[in-house]
């Protein structure tokens, strides 16, 4: 079988997005459980700024591949 991409394109394509997927998945999990509290004892805005610096990481890293993912994407269009 050949491939289109080297496994190196690929993995220059797909970055970290396993490791965003994972820290939105625990994000949404904790959300929805903080959901189930009564009212007034959900704290979601807490979520959000305990979980700021690891989102921030995440993207910052994906992101940053972007460049490179562009070059990768137009070299076989």
């Amino acid at each position: 079988m050949q491939y289109i991409l080297t496994q190196d394109e690929y993995k220059q394509l797909t970055g970290n997005i396993t490791e965003v997927l994972e820290t939105h998945q625990q994000l949404l999990s904790l959300i929805e459980a903080e959901s189930k509290k009564p009212g007034n004892e959900q704290r979601v805005g807490k979520l959000f700024l305990t979980w700021a610096p690891k989102i921030k990481s995440v993207h910052q890293a994906y992101c940053s591949l972007h460049p490179r993912a562009v070059c990768i994407l137009d070299k076989y269009r």
